[in-house]
């Protein structure tokens, strides 16, 4: 669920000229992100996932955390 969210946040934002909407919409990227990595969590804790699959699933979310924030941080082209 906040995977989809994330790639639904993430386009609306780049559809949108403003900046300070962009920002805003890659600010809810990056928490959806978070969403993810603590439902990962759980679901390790309540093993639902085996540890490894936690273990490689939230480097990718920690990766696409460093990524938006990456993209917030960039001067605005545009």
């Amino acid at each position: 669920m906040a995977a989809t969210r994330l790639s639904a946040s993430r386009q609306a934002g780049s559809q949108w000229r403003s900046t300070s909407i962009s920002r805003m919409m890659g600010a809810i990227a990056i928490g959806s992100a978070s969403e993810l990595e603590y439902n990962l969590l759980l679901a390790r804790d309540l093993k639902l996932i085996k540890p490894k699959d936690h273990a490689e699933r939230s480097q990718r979310a920690i990766e696409l955390k460093r990524i938006l924030t990456a993209l917030l941080q960039k001067p605005a082209d545009r």
